[in-house]
């Protein structure tokens, strides 16, 4: 009796890690699954266009391969999308439930992870973390415009994958696992594939678990497991490759993203004036953002300076999110001590391959040591884009991958003290004591505290900031209106449903409108309005940005078609004036911000449906 009781404690011991780490995340999608049913965050036209795309696959029976309009970022979310569509109906919280399916399964892979890595423990405090978070954290986990929520589950799938390769080989290859190694690399090869078609954005992870292949499974990859690894990869990747194969001149995935990384069409500063900005934008402004800083200063857009210092808010805003930018960097440092010295203390005391436990050991430094390494993957090649320059807010999209190093970066204030006394104590006087562990506990709970509230601000809105005039271009939209919280969020939203609703009023169900208006408007619409794009250049409307063609083509042969614009945007002032210049022609109407101008019967046009 007494050894049944013994093995049912140790069990129940042992389970009871993955029952609080089950409870946790389970919280976390109840937390995002609330946030969308709330409707937030905001809506734009590139979600709204992954939406029209998984209409399309479910009712037309497309198949799209990448993005409308795009030779890069693939259309998984549209898939994943039209399979719930067709389970639930269309709807802005059916597009976004299955990245909420894909966040759950990243937790899912963090805990593994970490638990392989660290310890259990430590485990439940990173889930605890990433459950969190502030508003462009959330937003990008939850918006269905590519790539992001895969980025950050097949990233971490791709590691967990690579660490459990590098524990289970040994020196001396044995055929007892035989079939369930390869199939482990097959597995690595598709997911590495399949993400690589989804975002390039997943390159640092490729980068990490191959090293680790390479170091702790070249004798695997001498074999059968390298063509296992490569012809998973390419069936991954073979949309990609069947598309690249037929891609126009200049329509390749690679001058897509060789146009993005060089930020294409902008005027570009020299070196000497653009890299202090590049610094500036990377460090002391996306990388604070994309990491969780932002409740410690709103209205940060223009208000990290390195030099001319202004206001009170500015300067309390600049030292914020430097001193938490410093911050990051000296915990990868100390992260990178930590791991770089365990792996020299191995070397020295005897041969790394002499034991399995040895190994095993080895193993776990090197995959701490791969995360900190992934850090500066992710980092370095935004820092030294014109992007981070030139769009620091709404680019910092591209440093998701940041969050699955949060195990690496926090592990050194939540143990270390063996490590750091000595040093501690040459560098002060015995005169000054410190706890040096109550102090990393209490930075690791203001940490916590700074995702908690960046949390609840989310829920119940931001504390005020500056009037924004609403729908602005692209970067207005993605770099701060969702970053709103969900109280301005649904007015946001109720104020679209009324101008739908008023159009449909009308009759109106053809219309011209900026892309940041038509493609949300017709997902909402669930296309009983029909958009085409137009912008206002060189003294007249003109076509604009149509990712799906067709639809300016229908909008074209309805010969009473009315201009939807927001008021003050250049294209409504272009409508005011040809609406006072033939009062006779046309009706106005002005509804929720915009301006509706419609042809009172029909008149001819010359609208051409290309650039």
């Amino acid at each position: 009796m007494l050894r049944w009781g013994e093995i049912r404690a140790k069990y129940l011991h042992a389970n009871s890690y993955g029952l609080w780490a089950g409870a946790l995340i389970v919280l976390a999608v109840a937390l995002r699954v609330a946030l969308i049913a709330l409707g937030w965050p905001q809506l734009d036209s590139d979600e709204g266009t992954m939406g029209i795309m998984g209409m399309h696959i479910l009712s037309q029976g497309e198949h799209p391969v990448f993005f409308y309009a795009q030779g890069y970022m693939g259309a998984l979310e549209a898939y994943v999308a039209a399979a719930f569509f067709a389970l639930f109906g269309v709807s802005t919280f059916t597009l976004r439930i299955g990245l909420v399916v894909f966040f759950a399964l990243f937790l899912v892979g963090m805990y593994l992870l970490t638990s392989r890595l660290y310890t259990r423990p430590w485990a439940l405090v990173t889930l605890a973390f990433l459950s969190l978070g502030s508003a462009p954290i959330l937003a990008r986990q939850l918006v269905a415009i590519g790539g992001y929520a895969e980025t950050l589950l097949f990233g971490v799938c791709l590691l967990v994958l690579s660490v459990w390769l590098a524990f289970s080989s040994t020196p001396d290859f044995s055929n007892r696992h035989h079939w369930k190694r390869l199939t482990g690399y097959a597995a690595w090869g598709v997911i590495a594939g399949v993400a690589l078609w989804t975002d390039v954005l997943i390159l640092p992870f490729i980068i990490t678990g191959g090293l680790l292949l390479l170091v702790f499974c070249w004798r695997d990859l001498l074999g059968w497991a390298s063509l296992f690894l490569v012809l998973g990869t390419l069936i991954g990747v073979s949309p990609m490759i069947a598309y690249n194969l037929t891609a126009p001149p200049g329509q390749d995935t690679l001058t897509y993203i060789r146009n993005i990384q060089a930020a294409e069409g902008i005027k570009h500063l020299s070196f000497a004036e653009l890299f202090p900005l590049q610094l500036q934008g990377a460090l002391f402004i996306s990388l604070p953002g994309a990491t969780g800083a932002t409740p410690l200063c709103y209205n940060y857009v223009g208000d990290i300076q390195i030099v001319q210092l202004g206001g009170v808010h500015q300067i309390r805003c600049t030292l914020m999110h430097t001193g938490w930018s410093i911050g990051i960097v000296l915990l990868w440092i100390v992260a990178v001590f930590f791991a770089a010295s365990a792996i020299w203390r191995l070397f020295r005391s005897s041969a790394p391959f002499a034991s399995l436990e040895l190994r095993q050991k080895l193993v776990r430094y090197a995959g701490r040591l791969a995360l900190l390494l992934n850090a500066i993957f992710v980092l370095l090649p935004f820092l030294f884009s014109p992007a981070a320059a030139y769009f620091p807010v709404p680019d910092m999209r591209y440093l998701v991958g940041m969050l699955v190093t949060t195990p690496a970066l926090l592990w050194p204030l939540w143990v270390g003290s063996s490590h750091m006394k000595p040093l501690l104590m040459k560098l002060s006087s015995a005169v000054i004591a410190i706890n040096f562990t109550l102090v990393k506990r209490v930075i690791l709970m203001v940490v916590g505290l700074v995702f908690l509230i960046g949390t609840l601000n989310v829920f119940f809105g931001a504390p005020a900031t500056s009037p924004i005039p609403p729908r602005q271009d692209m970067f207005a939209i993605v770099g701060v209106y969702k970053y709103l919280g969900v109280p301005q969020t649904r007015a946001y939203n109720q104020e679209e449903h009324d101008l739908i609703q008023n159009l449909l009023r009308l009759g109106t169900t053809h219309i011209y409108s900026d892309y940041w208006t038509c493609d949300r408007v017709m997902f909402r619409s669930q296309e009983q309005i029909i958009c085409s794009a137009a912008r206002y250049l060189k003294s007249k409307l003109r076509t604009g940005q149509n990712r799906y063609p067709p639809y300016c083509d229908i909008v074209k042969k309805d010969l009473r078609a009315a201009y939807v614009f927001s008021v003050g945007s250049p294209e409504a002032a272009y409508m005011e004036r040809r609406f006072r210049a033939a009062t006779n022609l046309y009706d106005r109407y002005s509804f929720n911000g915009y301006v509706v101008i419609r042809p009172k019967q029909a008149l001819s046009n010359d609208w051409h449906c290309s650039s």
